[in-house]
């Protein structure tokens, strides 16, 4: 898993990707929880994730 360092946000103008981010802040109300979610040109959901969490982009 990555831990982002900044603010990112994700798309898929091309095809699906899935996500899965998992929350490891450990000060955090919601430390270990998890979602996952499916981008794609279909459904043209976006994902934006703020710094101290952790995605792991799945293909």
């Amino acid at each position: 898993m990555q831990e982002l360092s900044l603010d990112e946000t994700f798309v898929s103008v091309s095809g699906k990707k899935g996500d899965v981010i998992v929350d490891l802040r450990t000060n955090s109300s919601t430390y270990k929880e998890w979602i996952g979610i499916e981008l794609s040109e279909e459904n043209h959901r976006a994902l934006h994730i703020t710094r101290g969490l952790h995605t792991d982009l799945q293909l």
